[in-house]
């Protein structure tokens, strides 16, 4: 199979992904509800990580941890922090300039949803210690200052958001967001890559 070089994009992060699955690039893709894109020359000069998915026979088995049935270990070293789950493992260089991730599975061939799942906990993580937060929420900028709206799915995220631009505002995602420490302060992105406002909530 030939490796997969490509672009996710998640509100203020660009991040290089290098895998030998599409499939497998897609989900993380989609964890964060945006779309894996061709890497264009210009998109590669906006990377600020890179993730890499290698197969469980790049594992080192006498290294692997014992991690408890739905547990993680975490390994909080503020170079190369490790986060491992039953399925997956990774381990970020931060001293790396883009920093890389490099995420490996343990187990051959999980089934799918428990890859997306262990994915999820792993990619927030990483996410993390970059200094990001995704979030399930709309977000809109309205008289100089953001409001992030935080709920399930159908409980009137899109609605509010659609109402506040009607009344001027800006709407910066009303999915998925990425919140960003910044210089004291937080800066907020929307990582949403189609609109999920449809014709119930325009009535």
């Amino acid at each position: 199979m030939t490796p997969l070089r490509g672009i996710i994009r998640f509100g203020s992060l660009t991040v290089g992904l290098h895998c030998q699955d599409p499939e497998r690039g897609n989900d993380v893709a989609r964890i964060f509800g945006t779309a894996l894109v061709s890497a264009s020359r210009e998109l590669l000069a906006q990377v600020q990580a890179e993730i890499v998915l290698t197969e469980p026979s790049r594992v080192e088995v006498s290294q692997r941890l014992a991690v408890p049935k739905d547990g993680m270990i975490l390994r909080h070293d503020p170079r190369h922090p490790e986060i491992h789950t039953e399925t997956i493992s990774a381990v970020l260089d931060l001293t790396a300039r883009p920093a890389r991730a490099e995420i490996a599975l343990v187990q051959p061939h999980p089934p799918h949803f428990d890859l997306c799942v262990h994915l999820a906990v792993v990619l927030h993580k990483l996410l993390f210690f970059l200094d990001r937060v995704a979030l399930h929420a709309a977000g809109v900028c309205f008289v100089q200052q953001v409001s992030l709206f935080l709920g399930d799915r159908g409980a009137g995220k899109s609605t509010v958001a659609l109402r506040l631009a009607r009344a001027g505002g800006t709407v910066l995602g009303e999915d998925h967001l990425i919140v960003r420490r910044s210089a004291g302060a937080f800066a907020v992105s929307g990582c949403d890559d189609r609109s999920r406002l449809d014709a119930k909530t325009e009535r």
